[in-house]
């Protein structure tokens, strides 16, 4: 696209924020790791409970002796042992509440890390919104701006009104234009935001130097695979 083109529309959003909500759930990295986390400190308090049960050691053996005295030269002998660490005994406990204290912790950073990754996506979905509103009163703006300019110009050809007020509008046209500009940035950079908090990873895989068209279909096409129906700007 080219600044000052009325082609401008902005990205849309066709899922809402709980579908969002969902897969930011299941597709942020952090969250996987704290679900690692807590799955590994419930294993720890096995771990720390098992170290109570007593040792046993099973014994098996076939002897020969060759006392002429013995009745049996050849036997068998089968034995069992079982073994108590005391120190565990004594030791256990305090362990076993060690290992459960790091498993709610680590339940309660999930939950509270969940909170941040859904406050995160909520306000990125607010954000976008609000910067759709902005750019559709930009654009309405720039439009006014434009067909006054023109009106001006026309005026001006016909030495209805001078020089200076047509300049006047016609920086008063462009400076719209930019701040259309501004506000389409603006809402395409909100877009993308939604997708960092998602956790999707937008980036395609290819070439180190993709082009233009190529990258932009790209992203278009994985935001569609995460949000499906939405749209991402193609201008």
């Amino acid at each position: 696209f080219r600044p000052g083109d009325n082609l401008y529309s902005v990205s849309t959003l066709a899922v809402d924020a709980e579908e969002l909500a969902a897969l930011a759930l299941a597709h942020r990295p952090e969250l996987r790791e704290e679900q690692l986390g807590t799955r590994i400190a419930a294993a720890e308090v096995k771990k720390a409970m098992l170290r109570l049960l007593p040792g046993l050691d099973l014994t098996a053996g076939s002897h020969h002796d060759g006392n002429s005295y013995l009745v049996n030269n050849d036997w068998l002998s089968l034995g069992a042992a079982v073994s108590v660490n005391l120190t565990e005994l004594f030791t256990a406990p305090e362990a076993i509440a060690a290992a459960r204290a790091e498993r709610d912790l680590s339940v309660a950073r999930r939950e509270a890390l969940s909170m941040a990754v859904l406050s995160q996506l909520y306000i990125a979905v607010a954000a976008f919104e609000e910067a759709r509103t902005h750019h559709a009163t930009a654009q309405r703006v720039a439009g006014i701006a434009q067909r006054i300019a023109d009106a001006l110009r026309s005026s001006g050809t016909l030495g209805a009104v001078g020089r200076l007020r047509r300049i006047r509008g016609e920086v008063d046209a462009q400076r719209a234009l930019l701040a259309r500009d501004l506000a389409e940035a603006e809402a395409e950079d909100s877009f993308g935001r939604i997708f960092l908090a998602v956790g999707a990873d937008l980036s395609p895989d290819g070439p180190a130097e993709p082009t233009l068209e190529g990258l932009t279909a790209a992203i278009a096409a994985a935001a569609n695979s995460v949000a499906p129906n939405s749209t991402a700007r193609r201008n």
